[in-house]
């Protein structure tokens, strides 16, 4: 009987050492394309608002506005704001703070579902780029401003605007995706 239950139980512990290492690398190679696609699949942010008010709300808010846990709303992450940062951190957990490891309850697919809600609820400007153009005191169109002095360019940070970016008075800032 012991040798049976040692027999079983090496196979499991076997089982566990060979999954772990396949685990993690699938998780580190996750591309944020198809994460963010998957934000715009009504089935998978279905699921994962499921997953989302059965597991997460207690600590992150019926609607991410946060509690004890941290917004997961808007662009202000900790951890990385990018969705294959957010699928990291729901899958590894942060044990320390209380956040359970969830990749050990549940497989990629349900914790991709999961990301693909919290994007779904973001807030704030995402993923956008600004050009600033010189803008004389006197009305222009924006077809006339573009084609004059480009004066910066850049991403808008934590996907909110900021004021500080105009290097002058008169300006116009075009805001594009990606």
């Amino acid at each position: 009987m012991l040798s049976r239950l040692t027999a079983q139980f090496k196979s499991v512990l076997l089982s566990v050492v060979l999954l772990l290492p396949f685990g993690s690398r699938l998780l580190a190679e996750i591309d944020d394309a198809p994460l963010l696609a998957l934000s715009r699949d009504h089935v998978a942010v279905a699921e994962g608002k499921k997953m989302y008010q059965s597991l997460c709300f207690s600590c992150h808010g019926h609607r991410l506005e946060g509690g004890t846990g941290y917004d997961l709303r808007d662009g202000e992450w900790i951890h990385g704001s990018a969705p294959s940062s957010i699928l990291n951190s729901i899958a590894k957990g942060f044990p320390e703070k209380g956040m359970v490891a969830y990749e050990t309850v549940f497989d990629e697919a349900t914790l991709a579902n999961v990301v693909a809600y919290i994007l779904s609820e973001r807030i704030g400007f995402q993923d956008l780029r600004y050009q600033v153009y010189y803008a004389p005191a006197e009305p222009s169109s924006l077809e006339t401003l573009v084609q004059g002095a480009l004066t910066g360019e850049g991403s808008l940070p934590n996907g909110y605007a900021d004021t500080n970016i105009p290097a002058n008075d008169t300006f116009a800032i075009v805001l594009r995706a990606g």
